[in-house]
């Protein structure tokens, strides 16, 4: 069994691939576990036939979260948010395990 989350590193920010939930109507439970569970803010939501992306903002840290073909991830959009998105990615890795 593989894991649920991904952690990576793109230009200096935090992004976490979440595989155990990668279609496009998974995107809603991911965004609606940010928004309930973890307090988040919704900024702004873009949402088209392939591809969805959502800006939120949690604990004063902005965050985005994308669908594409490859999937859902959950990105810092600043260095200062890397530590949110990997405590975020540990969360559902927890909450996501026997899924992937």
């Amino acid at each position: 069994m593989g894991q649920a989350v991904v952690l990576t590193e793109q230009s200096g920010k935090a992004e976490a691939d979440i595989v155990a939930v990668q279609d496009y109507e998974g995107f809603a439970s991911i965004a609606a576990f940010l928004v309930q569970i973890k307090g988040a803010e919704i900024l702004s939501r873009t949402d088209g036939p392939e591809s969805r992306v959502w800006e939120f903002v949690l604990e004063g840290k902005q965050l985005t979260l994308t669908n594409n073909p490859y999937g859902n991830t959950l990105k810092a959009r600043a260095a200062e948010a890397n530590a949110l998105v990997v405590a975020l990615a540990e969360d559902l890795e927890q909450r996501l395990s026997g899924v992937a």
